[in-house]
């Protein structure tokens, strides 16, 4: 019953909102990309706290860097995707 609820719920989600895709983006922008691109570099950064050299350590920070401004540039393009297809669809509309 669980499931089968789960299952009507999410599809009226999806009927109610044509641009669901923009949603999934946003999804993705905010947990995906940080915890693959980010997570992995900073743990690897604590594990081998004294064991990496300058040039590794800065390389995994810049990994870091770059990737931290990307999830955010990527939020930002969800959001006004969001934004934009809000105002161009309605609930339940037919695309």
């Amino acid at each position: 019953m669980v499931r089968g609820g789960y299952i009507i719920v999410t599809t009226f989600v999806s009927v109610a909102l044509p641009f669901l895709g923009d949603f999934m983006s946003l999804t993705g922008a905010i947990s995906t990309f940080p915890l693959t691109f980010i997570l992995a570099n900073h743990m690897y950064l604590v594990a081998k706290k004294q064991k990496i050299n300058s040039l590794q350590k800065s390389w995994h920070w810049l990994n870091v860097s770059f990737f931290g401004l990307m999830a955010v540039a990527a939020s930002i393009a969800a959001l006004r995707l969001i934004v934009v297809h809000s105002n161009t669809y309605h609930i339940f509309a037919d695309m």
